[in-house]
């Protein structure tokens, strides 16, 4: 049958303190304390529990409902170790109370839906709410973790609002297998990373979110909008669009941002440098002029120089094929002319231009030999997200190629094989080992 509790203190100084139904459970108004743990268990149906303490000083709380938990008007729940709220058939609501396991994890579960509004969520070692196969709603909610975790999960969707407070000192990890998460208005907060992972749509609109890693992966779309971000590294993956607008941001290293379309507009506040896009660094006039009042602490300066004939005159550009192959990285690459360049000139080794370990190498890093003769070489040393053997050796080759532009009005058709990147050469070299090269230079290139 069921069992109904009104107003009634239930205490056990050394023992557990377990009720149990087959029906319905209905505990109002009263005391409910075990010294070793409480056990409230409805095996049928569904444990109501209002304006109730239940205590367990030295032990664990269960509360059990195969049809539903309901917890609500000023009930506390509190246990020295783990505190455990669930529904296997049914769903759990938790409205206006206090649950906290003080040395141990809170687990709230359901079959179906978990729903919490106002109430207060502590589990020194962690924090576990989940609905297997329903929706998550959390609203005007604090849920804290001292020690532990926080795992926040709902199968159909997650819904966090309405002034709702999360943090952690672990992980704070949040996971819809086949829905979507929606943060608004909420603050989270860890000194670890902050996971969002849905199947559909990630969605945070006036929250603030904290974490030393901030990453998040949605199968469909993801709008951060209108939020404040605070992380050392952030990495947003969306399958289609994603969009980061006016947002104010503190990002003190890297900002990814991935999707079929990429949107990053409007945002102030500072990053450390230039936000990548799809593996690509967006160069900095293009972010500022998305968010003028964005600061960049070290702007990427990658561009191509209109009046590169200007540059290319100067009277102090030398270069030095030494210097090239310095394996220190105060290298400063300047421009020559060929003449000047220390060739190989007893084998006068050339290849072809169009060779495809050359334009292999180039379209890895996001480049072209068309490319590579118009831009600044100079710009290439602080392209940090170049590899300092890469900006050497890229150095190098775009030098030599500006110089033939201007003295010929043509890009080479052939190459030293000494201006190859280092990786270039050598794969090429072995290729041909023991055999001649694609080409020579004639008498009168050598010369």
């Amino acid at each position: 049958g069921s069992i109904s509790v009104i107003g009634y203190n239930v205490t056990t100084n050394n023992d557990t303190v377990n009720i149990t139904a087959k029906e319905n459970t209905t505990i109002e108004n009263s005391n409910i304390s075990g010294n070793q743990g409480v056990n409230i268990d409805d095996e049928n149906g569904t444990t109501t529990i209002n304006a109730t303490n239940v205590t367990a000083e030295n032990g664990s709380v269960n509360i059990t409902g195969n049809q539903g938990v309901n917890i609500g008007n000023g009930t506390n729940v509190t246990a020295a170790d783990n505190v455990t709220i669930d529904s296997s058939n049914g769903s759990v609501n938790v409205t206006g109370s206090n649950v906290t396991a003080n040395n141990g994890t809170v687990n709230i579960t359901a079959k179906e839906n978990v729903t919490i509004e106002n109430s207060n969520i502590s589990g020194n070692q962690g924090v576990d709410i989940n609905a297997s196969n329903g929706t998550t709603t959390i609203n005007a909610t604090n849920i804290t973790s001292p020690n532990g975790t926080v795992n926040i999960s709902g199968n159909q969707a997650v819904n966090i609002g309405n002034g709702t407070n999360i943090s952690g000192q672990g992980d704070i990890t949040i996971n819809s297998s086949n829905g979507s998460i929606n943060v608004t208005g909420s603050n989270i907060t860890t000194n670890n990373s902050v996971n969002m992972t849905a199947a559909e749509n990630i969605t945070i609109n006036n929250s603030n979110i904290s974490g030393n890693e901030i990453n998040t992966e949605a199968g469909n779309n993801t709008v951060i909008q209108n939020s404040t971000i605070n992380a050392t590294n952030i990495t947003i993956n969306s399958t289609n669009s994603t969009v980061i607008d006016n947002n104010n941001v503190n990002i003190s290293n890297n900002t990814n941002i991935n999707g079929n379309s990429t949107q990053f507009t409007n945002n102030t506040g500072v990053i450390d440098h230039n936000p990548s896009e799809n593996g690509k660094t967006k160069p900095t006039e293009e972010v500022k002029k998305d968010n003028p009042n964005l600061t960049i602490v070290n702007p990427i300066n990658t561009y191509l120089d209109p009046n590169y004939n200007d540059w290319l005159l100067e009277d102090d550009q030398a270069y030095n094929n030494g210097a090239a192959t310095d394996e220190g990285r105060f290298y400063t690459p300047r421009i020559v002319a060929s003449s000047d360049m220390n060739f190989n000139r007893e084998e006068g080794i050339s290849v072809a231009a169009n060779n495809s370990e050359l334009n292999n190498y180039l379209s890895a890093r996001g480049f072209t030999l068309q490319t590579c003769s118009i831009i600044d070489p100079e710009a290439l040393r602080d392209r940090l997200d170049l590899d300092p053997r890469d900006r050497i050796d890229l150095t190098r080759l775009c030098s030599y190629v500006n110089d033939q532009l201007r003295r010929t009005g043509k890009i080479p058709t052939h190459l030293p094989l000494d201006v190859l990147p280092t990786t270039v050469a050598s794969a090429i070299q072995n290729a041909n080992q023991g055999n001649s090269v694609a080409a020579n230079l004639d008498d009168s290139d050598a010369e």
